[in-house]
């Protein structure tokens, strides 16, 4: 046999050879997808009700449970429990179903509660990236109300206009857990500018540039 024809025809069987390769690997990445879209579709499951045009619970694989109203077959608006996290926050309103996951629109007014912090009004999901492992925090923009646990124990209560969860308005309101509420201006979380402070017995002070108190 002709030595080139004979290498051709080897060269050729190999040829073959590493295609069917190929595609018995490209078959057994796809079977392995089929599998995990399985086992995740088998996991999250409509539990109770109407999860496709009406109210039901719909439980999320490795997310939490969903109660409240579906269009389409997706959460449209209701209280969704997320379990995530080693604490469940609870949120409530509107949502969107997103590659992350369920989540609030934050074009809506929701809620969310989580360990004494809580938020009510345009809330946005913000993730962020470092070393293959996920941060999620969760931001007030736009009229709002937060209430905030202090480390020093009690709360304060924040009314008006947050941005990325600092309030900003120069007609804030802020309660104290001692009863003490502040009405005024806001810069960057600090009380700055025309403001009064209430006390609980009903004395108040007018102030010009005030300094943020915790209480």
């Amino acid at each position: 046999m002709n030595p080139l024809k004979e290498f051709q025809s080897q060269a050729q069987i190999k040829l073959l050879k590493l295609t069917k390769l190929k595609k018995i690997m490209i078959i057994k990445n796809l079977f392995t997808i089929v599998i995990v879209l399985f086992s995740f579709i088998a996991n999250s499951q409509c539990i109770k009700g109407n999860c496709e045009n009406g109210e039901g619970t719909y439980e999320y694989t490795d997310e939490g449970t969903f109660v409240g109203v579906f269009k389409n077959g997706e959460a449209f608006k209701g209280k969704f429990n997320n379990t995530m996290f080693s604490e469940t926050i609870i949120f409530e309103g509107y949502f969107i179903e997103t590659e992350n996951g369920l989540i609030l629109d934050p074009t809506k007014k929701g809620k969310m509660y989580h360990t004494g912090l809580e938020l009510e009004g345009f809330i946005s999901e913000k993730i962020t990236a470092k070393d293959n492992k996920k941060s999620y925090e969760w931001v007030l923009n736009g009229l709002g109300e937060k209430i905030l646990p202090l480390q020093t124990g009690g709360f304060r209560v924040e009314k008006g206009n947050f941005t990325n969860n600092i309030l900003n308005d120069k007609n804030a309101t802020i309660i104290y857990s001692n009863g003490t509420k502040y009405l005024g201006g806001v810069v960057m979380g600090k009380r700055q500018g025309l403001g009064k402070e209430i006390t609980p017995e009903g004395g108040h002070s007018v102030m010009g540039i005030g300094m943020m108190i915790s209480g």
